[in-house]
């Protein structure tokens, strides 16, 4: 039984659209967040052919590529972790996108997921790293 499913996205880190509303009064998903959901399901679907059952713990690991304009001491600074990335996307909607991007590939609902962490960070190789476990598994043992 699979426990762990471990994804890389490459590219600019894509948060979760809001809904659009057309004139009719329909809504739409804006199509940049629908690609990129799509390939995340791509890779999650070619990475594991099961999905996992049971509450999970999900990290998602957002990074951003330092921006060429950017002085030397502040791209060494990013490099290092002493610049962080706090301006948009936010960091929810990121998780928002990985939650809704696996939905009926790597488990049944997003609802099985009960323990989140995450981050934005800058670093030489943009994407999103995604790692997805079983709880207990995770947490066997811990005296929480």
């Amino acid at each position: 039984m699979t426990t762990k499913l471990v994804l890389h996205v490459p590219g600019l880190p894509v948060a979760k659209g809001r809904p659009r509303m057309m004139r009719n009064g329909h809504a739409y998903t804006p199509a940049k967040t629908r690609h990129w959901e799509a390939e995340l399901k791509w890779l999650a679907k070619k990475a594991s052919a099961t999905m996992l059952e049971g509450p999970l713990a999900l990290h998602v690991d957002a990074v951003f590529q330092i921006p060429e304009s950017w002085p030397k001491w502040r791209t060494v600074a990013a490099e290092q972790g002493e610049v962080v990335h706090t301006t948009k996307p936010d960091l929810d909607n990121l998780i928002k996108i990985v939650g809704d991007g696996l939905n009926g590939i790597a488990y049944r609902d997003d609802s099985q997921i009960c323990d989140v962490s995450a981050s934005k960070r800058y670093g030489p190789e943009p994407g999103v790293w995604i790692t997805l476990e079983l709880v207990e598994k995770l947490h066997r043992g811990s005296k929480r």
